[in-house]
């Protein structure tokens, strides 16, 4: 079964500011400020008492399969929220957000009770999460990053939050994970056409929302991203896995999956890593994971459950000599049928300067 958490006051407050917030295009890897998000009038928002009243919202079905390749196409400027209602056109909403004016809250509401069904796994092996669910979805934008690429088009990468519909708009759950979509749009004669879209990659992130997604350049012409999958109990440290996303054969696939890629704790025995191109020879260049960071002591993994066995696995055998040092880890990998594939890896320490 789906594990469900209470969310106190303070966590709602703190999901909503982070995750409910539908957020204006950015831009990535070359700067580009000719395309913005198209900006809605306040005064077009409804009221209180209206607002209230939409609560009471009603899913409408699609009626077709959302994994099935289509043809969409978008007038310029390029919206984020004509976006949304172009790919999961249900029913669409938008909310003023009591936390920022300036962003308002856009939700596409849906069903599809003859869609292709998918399955993923949530934060527990046994946990399984279907895509879409039949009788009610509701979909947010999350990030939508605005590059150019090598021959000078401008494009448009767009992440998507799909969940169980939720009158309240509430989003809860600590170990709550929300379905992971992306879109690649390209600006071809003033226009924003649809290159590749998968509506659902799998479920990531907690209090049902997905994490912010980081642009990576493969190759020539060939883009994707990669973000940190964090969670931990309430007061302890929370632990990242990281995941990239790539287009192979036309659609968006996980292409390497690295576990234990970061650790946010108390100031002490912490890392974090970054997904770098060091030079790009072909479509799908040779990557690495830089993991960076300090070991403290065993006295840093104080909480239940958490000890030493946490660690990056390069550094299991320093740590039975050694109480502090900083260290590098940096791991290489080759895109091998499909996929990147682990080849070799570097250790480097240096005495601590976190003591």
């Amino acid at each position: 079964m789906r594990v469900q958490t209470i969310c106190f006051l303070a966590f709602v407050f703190f999901a909503a500011a982070c995750g409910n917030q539908s957020a204006p295009v950015s831009n990535a890897a070359v700067a580009d400020t000719s395309t913005q998000a198209v900006k809605k009038d306040s005064a077009k928002y409804p009221s209180a008492e209206e607002l209230d009243a939409e609560y009471q919202r009603i899913p409408k079905a699609i009626g077709f399969d959302l994994f099935k390749k289509r043809m969409v196409s978008l007038e310029e400027p390029f919206s984020p929220d004509s976006a949304l209602k172009a790919l999961f056109p249900g029913q669409y909403y938008q909310f003023p957000s009591p936390y920022d004016d300036n962003q308002p809250i856009s939700i596409e509401e849906w069903s599809c009770p003859t869609c292709t069904q998918k399955e993923f796994t949530g934060w527990y092996e046994e946990e399984t999460v279907l895509f879409p669910l039949k009788d009610s979805n509701e979909t947010r934008y999350k990030d939508t990053l605005l590059f150019t690429d090598d021959n000078g088009n401008r494009n448009v990468l767009m992440s998507f939050s799909t969940t169980e519909f939720a009158q309240d708009l509430i989003l809860c759950g600590r170990f709550t994970c929300a379905n992971f979509g992306l879109a690649l749009f390209t600006e071809e004669n003033k226009k924003w056409n649809l290159k590749t879209f998968s509506p659902a990659l799998g479920c990531y992130g907690s209090f049902q929302m997905i994490p912010s997604i980081m642009l990576l350049k493969f190759g020539k012409n060939n883009y994707g991203c990669y973000f940190d999958n964090t969670n931990g109990g309430a007061g302890g440290p929370f632990y990242s896995d990281s995941y990239a996303f790539g287009i192979v054969n036309g659609q968006f696939k996980m292409i390497l999956e690295r576990v234990g890629t970061g650790r946010i704790a108390n100031g002490k025995s912490e890392w974090k890593s970054d997904f770098i191109i060091p030079q790009r020879t072909s479509a799908f260049s040779d990557l690495e994971v830089v993991t960076a960071g300090d070991y403290y002591s065993k006295k840093s993994f104080d909480e239940a459950e958490d000890d030493t066995a946490n660690t990056p696995g390069a550094i299991k055998d320093a740590i039975r000599s050694n109480e502090h040092f900083d260290f590098k880890i940096v791991s290489h990998y080759a895109f091998e049928n499909g996929k990147y594939v682990f080849k070799s890896q570097d250790l480097s320490m240096a005495p601590s300067a976190n003591k």
